[in-house]
């Protein structure tokens, strides 16, 4: 009788020891795929904000750019000719806004009017 338990112990703490390295190894593996999404959730973020920026900068390059910006900023009511430009040039880029602005800081244009 003490044979058999001594060997029933015995492939109780071989089936524990397996147990455990396979615990051992899921953990390792759930945390490797864990730590990959963060990570591709991470570079998936910084390159979407980053793709945001370098559109924004194209847009508002190319609309300051224009032909006939400099000559609608130096006439008399700079309003009235970039404001219907700056409104079509927003759609047409998609971008959620396109403001021109003196370099006082006095806003000529802005998808709201008012």
């Amino acid at each position: 009788m003490a044979g058999f338990l001594g060997r029933l112990r015995s492939a109780l703490s071989v089936r524990t020891v397996a147990r455990q390295v396979f615990s051992l190894h899921a953990a390792i593996v759930v945390l490797l795929v864990v730590a990959a999404v963060v990570a591709l959730v991470l570079q998936s973020r910084a390159d979407s904000e980053r793709e945001a920026r370098n559109r924004s900068l194209a847009v508002a390059e190319t609309f300051a750019n224009a032909p006939g910006i400099e000559e609608a900023l130096a006439g008399p009511d700079p309003t009235a000719v970039l404001q219907p430009r700056a409104e079509e040039a927003r759609k047409a880029s998609g971008v959620d806004f396109l403001v021109a602005m003196t370099t006082d800081g006095i806003r000529l244009t802005h998808p709201d009017p008012a």
